[in-house]
């Protein structure tokens, strides 16, 4: 009996040190896997030669998951959600800083690190509408000569939920909810996303677009007829203007990622103002936060020549849900 008692014992050993071995060879192999992944919201275009560059200085190995035009970051967001016992990604780029704020308090990903912006603009097709008639603020858009001639993106998704979901910060709920209406009721266009909405403008389907600064200078890049205005800049006799809601790009390592090391190093990468200027003379001409002195090309804004919508996105992150729950009423389809 004392044999196979001892027999037991030392089978019993071996296999935990053999777990034992198991678990450090595994964690030893996660720390020099030499690569990272990274779900992205950034659209695929902006963001790959970016990450590439990352790959060529570091020589760590990028592996990269995109969201889709229509959910924009929705999709990413609910995926690491679903992940959050047994995260995929190391890192998460988002250009939609409410959500981000949302998967922080949730404990999905480290507190959001945010960094070069887009502006939420108003732009017109110049062949069918004269600079001095342009709308100059979100509230122009429910002017009866503006009716069915104004096209959006949905907004359950993307940055126009963000807006949405700042307006009812902004305003509170009963004016955001009827600032909607009016549009509603002004038959405002409704599309899958601010790319869309923006390019109904270009070919003339809509006079004018609530849109994000990217898509408008993606389409100025290419000859067509579009003009920007950034909104509500100047007080008017409505009162004080709320200026225009700039959306950050942020930047978290995940919560429980496999790979520390290598997602730090890719977080520090993309909070830079070396990577701001790169997205500043992009395609998306993008707006730095970083600093001053970030360069910027002609024709971009820098934040402090702009009016712009002071909110709390931590305050917006917490209001998505009920100005969500609102909008899907208003604008079922």
């Amino acid at each position: 009996m004392a044999r196979t008692f001892r027999f037991t014992t030392t089978r019993t050993i071996a296999t935990a040190l053999f777990a034992a071995l198991s678990v450090m060879l595994s964690a030893c192999s996660q720390r020099e896997s030499n690569e990272v992944v990274i779900y992205c919201s950034v659209d695929q275009m902006h963001s790959s030669p970016i990450l590439a560059e990352f790959e060529r200085e570091t020589g760590i190995r990028v592996k990269a998951v995109y969201d889709s035009e229509a959910v924009k970051t929705v999709g990413l967001v609910n995926r690491l959600r679903a992940e959050s016992r047994n995260p995929q990604a190391d890192v998460f780029w988002n250009n939609e800083a409410a959500r981000s704020f949302q998967l922080h308090t949730e404990g999905v990903i480290d507190r959001p690190r945010p960094f070069a912006a887009r502006a939420r603009v108003l732009v017109y097709n110049t062949n069918l509408v004269q600079p001095g008639e342009a709308p100059r603020s979100i509230f122009d858009l429910a002017d009866p000569k503006w009716r069915g001639k104004t096209g959006m993106a949905y907004p359950l998704f993307g940055t126009t939920a963000t807006h949405a979901a700042a307006l009812f910060v902004v305003f509170g709920d009963d004016r955001a909810r009827a600032f909607f209406q009016l549009l509603k009721d002004n038959d405002v266009r409704i599309y899958e996303g601010n790319s869309t909405a923006c390019e109904q403008v270009t070919q003339g389907h809509c006079a004018i677009g609530m849109t994000d600064t990217d898509d408008f200078w993606e389409r100025r890049a290419r000859g067509s007829p579009i003009e920007m205005v950034y909104p509500d800049q100047a007080d008017t006799d409505r009162g004080s203007a709320i200026g225009c809601l700039v959306i950050p790009n942020t930047v978290s390592a995940v919560t429980g990622g496999r790979n520390t090391n290598e997602a730090r190093r890719l977080v520090e990468y993309l909070h830079s103002r070396r990577v701001e200027e790169k997205l500043a003379f992009g395609p998306s001409r993008q707006i730095p936060l970083l600093g001053a002195d970030v360069p910027v090309p002609n024709g971009v804004k820098r934040s402090s020549e702009l009016r712009v919508m002071e909110v709390d996105y931590a305050k917006v992150a917490e209001t998505l849900p009920q100005s969500a729950e609102f909008l899907s009423r208003l604008f079922q389809r």
